[in-house]
């Protein structure tokens, strides 16, 4: 059992049907969660209400923003033997770093893993071989389009069985 934040993007509904028409043929983690920026990835040693309040407090003053992602890229999984397929913000980016950043800044930040990098993203897709991952995201590439959407909140989610629920939903301002 583990609590992660979530920031799960306001997207227009073709946008979101081509994201999930791809991700339910590349992702592995398709039927697990919708399209989303992990802000503060699994934690297991917090209880609820205090990550809850961590978020609230590291949140406060944070406003809602925009992005686009137009082209997607390749990444390897730092811990596993697999390669991610990315759509990585322009617009936007700056602006989910920031607010990983904060909610790193307090209580999760004995959780932050000193030597990884951070990179805001939405998954599309998985590959356990670099070349059908290249595939992957050449063949977004070759179709990409901008895609415009928005960060309007942030969402506690509870990983327990292979299955993410909400349990906090909270409003950026």
């Amino acid at each position: 059992m583990s609590l992660l934040l979530l920031a799960y993007p306001q997207l227009a509904k073709d946008d979101l049907a081509t994201i999930q028409a791809y991700r339910k043929q590349h992702d592995l983690q398709y039927s697990v969660a919708a399209p989303h920026f992990t802000i503060v990835f699994a934690i297991d040693d917090i209880p609820a209400k205090p990550f809850i309040a961590e978020v609230k407090k590291q949140s406060k003053g944070i406003a809602s923003f925009p992005f686009t992602v137009d082209k997607a890229v390749r990444y390897k999984d730092d811990f596993h033997l697999l390669y991610h397929s990315f759509l990585v913000p322009e617009e936007g980016l700056k602006d989910v770093s920031l607010l990983h950043d904060k909610m790193y800044s307090g209580r999760f930040s004995l959780h932050l893993h000193p030597t990884l990098a951070y990179l805001p993203h939405i998954t599309i897709g998985s590959a356990i071989d670099e070349a059908m991952c290249d595939k992957i995201v050449a063949k977004w590439n070759k179709a990409a389009r901008p895609i415009n959407g928005t960060v309007n909140a942030l969402e506690v989610v509870l990983y327990e069985n292979k299955t993410l629920t909400t349990i906090e939903k909270i409003e950026l301002h």
